[in-house]
């Protein structure tokens, strides 16, 4: 699933495409789905338009492997784990562990005010 995700975003640059391919994954989940590549492939279809993307997989997997790292040098060893990055302000902070939606905008809106 990251690595198709990971694709789509590098072939189309679109973060609110991948929201809503998210949103749809756990749209799946929370209704008893275990989501299949091909559950995947086709979100990422009926949100995108695309089916294949000219991007080389190496690199995706060179990524999701820095991420991971990165989560790991702040104390992220398994999910949920969210860092909120302000660049504006030049700080930020990890939530590791449940957090509602609620929660979090809470916490970053307090914290990058």
């Amino acid at each position: 699933m990251h690595r198709n995700i990971t694709a789509m975003y590098l072939a189309t640059q679109n973060s609110t495409a991948v929201l809503e391919v998210m949103k749809d994954v756990y749209r799946l989940i929370n209704n008893g789905v275990e989501p299949s590549s091909d559950d995947i492939a086709s979100i990422i279809k009926n949100i995108t338009g695309y089916s294949k993307f000219n991007v080389d997989m190496n690199v995706v997997d060179r990524i999701i492997e820095d991420d991971f790292r990165e989560g790991q040098n702040y104390g992220i060893f398994g999910t949920p784990g969210l860092i909120i990055w302000s660049r504006e302000y030049n700080r930020g902070v990890v939530i590791v562990g449940y957090a509602s939606a609620e929660e979090i905008l809470n916490i970053a809106r307090s914290y990058m005010s």
